[in-house]
């Protein structure tokens, strides 16, 4: 009897928690104080980055090269290829190659190169188009393109005339989320263990032993923006983003560091190292979703009891977990 009082309580917290979220539009998280920028298709890639680093934004939209249509949305995770391909080329050369290249005559041609680099020649398509949302749309239309279904990061926001207003991240509607969630406690009080995955995938990880590039090849081969960092013992001891990179290019550093030791790399950094967000499998739904907002951070590690990562909680599970509730 209990556990059939339990299931229609929850049955009945989960309709009140979709009936509010119908109530709200796309219009409700976009920011008030937004400045829209933008890059051009025949931008370089190390302009942009820089962009991206003084703006403290992931993406941004493409305009074609005669500024009359966008034609993508560019995110720090679609250069990683570019600049991780960049920091492996050397290797790929010595192996047609008698003569061994030395560090600094690959290093001079690798920054020649990249410089030329156009954000249309690092982007993918496929990866990230243009797909934007009207801004009187329902809030849970845009809670799918966020979803894990779709995984967009970021959306163009659009007035009935087509004319872009702003646009919208999925860390714009989890700050939505921590204000909201707490007036529905069944919902909120949810333990993580029941929103993850029955097969939770892969927690991508590197060595604290690992040359910083190694980091930056699994996020890209991955296309996330962040990974852990572990020690001989497997826990979890930092964490390398794709921030990290974007302080050492707008330094025009990037190609002589990018071949440290990820912990030199990391503490030599722009940001004060802080330890990683990390939570436990009996943490609930709104504690998570509250680290997420005030930490300002993508994704928090589920760990075990002696911290080693056994599972990732992104921004982009936490809005599918709502939204699908």
């Amino acid at each position: 009897n209990n556990t059939n009082k339990e299931m229609k309580s929850t049955t009945a917290a989960t309709k009140k928690w979709k009936d509010f979220i119908a109530g709200f539009k796309v219009l409700d998280v976009v920011p008030d104080d937004q400045v829209l920028v933008e890059v051009k298709e025949t931008d370089l890639v190390p302009d942009v980055i820089k962009k991206l680093w003084a703006m403290k934004i992931h993406s941004v939209p493409v305009a074609a090269a005669d500024g009359k249509s966008y034609v993508a949305i560019v995110d720090i995770v679609d250069l990683l290829d570019t600049i991780v391909l960049m920091t492996e080329l050397k290797e790929v050369f010595e192996a047609f190659l008698s003569d061994d290249l030395s560090w600094e005559d690959w290093l001079k041609q690798e920054k020649l190169v990249f410089k030329e680099c156009k954000v249309q020649d690092a982007i993918s398509m496929k990866d990230s188009k243009w797909c934007p949302v009207f801004i009187g749309a329902p809030l849970s239309s845009l809670m799918d393109m966020f979803s894990k279904e779709v995984n967009f990061r970021r959306c163009p926001v659009i007035n009935g005339d087509g004319i872009v207003k702003g646009l919208v991240s999925q860390t714009d509607v989890l700050m939505f989320l921590a204000k909201t969630i707490t007036g529905f406690p069944l919902i909120a009080d949810l333990p993580i263990a029941k929103i993850m995955p029955k097969a939770p995938g892969k927690v991508f990880t590197c060595s604290s032993e690992d040359e910083a590039r190694v980091a930056f090849r699994e996020m890209a081969e991955h296309r996330v923006s962040g990974i852990g960092v572990v020690d001989e013992k497997g826990t979890l001891v930092e964490v390398a983003s794709s921030s990290d990179l974007m302080y050492y290019e707008a330094k025009g550093k990037l190609f002589e560091s990018i071949r440290m030791p990820i912990m030199k790399f990391l503490a030599a950094g722009a940001k004060k190292r802080r330890k990683p967000v990390t939570c436990t499998v009996t943490d609930t739904l709104s504690s998570v979703i509250k680290k997420l907002d005030r930490h300002h951070v993508h994704r928090v590690f589920v760990v075990d009891k002696d911290t080693k990562p056994i599972a990732v909680l992104s921004a982009c599970d936490v809005i599918t977990a709502c939204e699908k509730l």
